[in-house]
This record gives structure tokens, sequence and C-alpha cells, in this order.
């Protein structure tokens, strides 16, 4: 890779290769991108993810929040595009907000889920096909939840997206976020680092290169969030690195008699106990605001007003 495929700098260093998959880092724009295949035809047709109970309940808790922003900043609010509906948990609560509520999903798995478990209007085509179709029909708010990072051609991606925006209308994009805690802890085992489907991971300064946020054409608002788990796995990560430095590691044989095997197990189950508690229970939540305050967040959050 010879450019950056975001804002086009020529300082673009490898950074790390995932099977077949190669990431490189631009040092302009703090992009993490792969050198991909055309494999969007893959994406359409089989592309699912596993929701559990957790993670519905909080895909349902943060469309709330979503909704209660739009509700804010919209004096009017008729219609919302929702492109890579998934699973239609936000679309489902989107509907009762807005007159016209419409979902986009590619995946014919998600499309053929969303409509069975939802009385929802869902379209299954990819958003080129669509844009194509319904250039006319222009929306108060679109919303990009963990979408723009599966995107082969963002840039274009985006400005297609902001055509069918209307004048003050809101345009919210969620996605992880390169600037956090949790990937300076991991780097090149980051989480987020799952190719073929994601194709970048951004930080704040893409999208300013993206959108030219700087003109006076769109008002945006930066925010990041975390969950416990975030905040714990990174704390583990850097706590790992400062005692290893520290301590020297000595073999010993270790002899365990069959009754103190059961001790053994109190043990390990009472230790990881009281881990939970002090880090998931108390420090956790102290330190995620905190956190995402200075948006090293784990996912990037970005509502943005269309002025003209």
């Amino acid at each position: 890779m010879n450019f950056c495929l975001i804002c086009n700098s020529n300082k673009i260093i490898f950074f790390t290769s995932i099977k077949i998959y190669k990431y490189y880092l631009c040092a302009d724009c703090n992009t993490l991108q792969s050198k991909f295949n055309n494999d969007s035809q893959t994406y359409s047709k089989k592309f699912r993810y596993l929701v559990n109970k957790k993670a519905e309940s909080r895909l349902n808790s943060k469309a709330d929040d979503i909704l209660n922003f739009f509700k804010k900043h919209l004096s009017k609010q008729h219609s919302i595009l929702d492109i890579g509906s998934g699973y239609g948990f936000f679309l489902n609560k989107a509907k009762k907000s807005f007159k016209a509520a419409i979902g986009i999903e590619p995946s014919f798995n998600l499309y053929e889920a969303s409509i069975k478990k939802y009385n929802i209007n869902v379209k299954n085509q990819d958003f080129k096909n669509y844009y194509i179709l319904n250039k006319n029909n222009k929306f108060n708010a679109i919303v990009l939840i963990h979408v723009i990072e599966h995107i082969q051609k963002p840039k274009e991606f985006l400005k297609n997206i902001l055509d069918l925006l209307k004048i003050n209308g809101v345009l919210y994009i969620e996605t992880p976020n390169k600037d956090s805690l949790l990937f300076q802890a991991e780097q090149t085992k980051y989480t987020f680092l799952t190719p073929p489907e994601h194709k970048f991971i951004f930080s704040r300064d893409s999208f300013k290169h993206l959108l030219n946020l700087d003109s006076n054409r769109f008002i945006t608002y930066f925010y990041t969030y975390s969950y416990n788990e975030h905040i714990v796995g990174t704390l583990k990560i850097f706590l790992n690195k400062i005692f290893k430095k520290n301590r020297k590691i000595e073999a010993k044989p270790l002899t365990v008699l069959p009754n103190d095997r059961h001790s053994i197990r109190l043990v390990v189950k009472i230790k990881k106990m009281v881990f939970f508690i002090v880090f998931h229970i108390v420090i956790a939540p102290i330190l995620r605001p905190l956190i995402d305050k200075m948006h090293k967040g784990t996912f990037l959050q970005l509502y943005i007003k269309k002025n003209y």
C-alpha cells in the first residue's frame, strides 16, 4: 500500500498481518486500513453476528440514547434511514419516533431475521443500489451503527449519504475508536481487527479528512463510550506489563495432594469473585466516564448536523 485511502498521505507504515490480510497505519490521519479484496458479495449473502440477551439489551439502550439526541436537535422528525439495519433493534425503536423509518440491510440472513421478529420496513439491498434508485428521497436523520468500518470506499459512501440528508438533518455514525485506550493496550491483538469484515479502524482525525468537518457546512459532536469489560481488559493488560517488568520468574516444582485440590479450587473461586467486585463493580464505573470524556472510549460516536 503506497498511500492512505482516507487522506492520500504517503506516510503509510505496515502495522500487522492477520492471516492473509495486512493492516497499515497512516501517520497523518491516524487510520488503520487493510489491503483488501472485493468481497462485498460475501457480506451481502452470508454475513451474520451473534446477539445474546445482554447484547440485545445494550443495543436497545444505545438506541434510546441516539433517538433522544435526535429529539433534541431535530425540529421535525419525519423520516429516518438506518443503513445496515442488522437484526432491526434500532429500527424497531425508531419507527415509534419517526413517521417514516426505513432500513437497508445487504445481508439476507440479517434482513430475514429482522422482518421475522419486527414489523419494520427493510430493503434487502446494498447502499450503492439503493442510492441510485432513491437519490431524490431525503431524510431528517440517517444512522450508521458499526457500518462504516466495513465499507471499501468510505469517502464516496459518506458523500452519497450526506446527499440524502435534508438541510438541518443529523447523521449518526458509530464505529470502533482508533484513539481508544483499548487499542493502545491491545495493539496488534486489538479486538476489532477482524478482517475481512473490518476494513478500517477510524480515529477522530480520520473523519476530519473524510467529511471536511472544519467547514461551516456541518456542526459535529464527538463522543466516545465504553463498557466495563473494556475498561477491565485494558487495566489487566497494563498491569500485566508493569508486573512483568518487576518480577523474576522462578520455576518451582508444584505438588498437589488430592485433599488440597478442593481448597485450591475454592481459593481460585474467591480470587475471581474479589477481582470481579473490585474491578468490574468498583473501579471500572469510576474510570469509564473519565476515559469517555477524554475521547479514549472504545467506540467513537459522531452526530453530524448538516447546515446547508
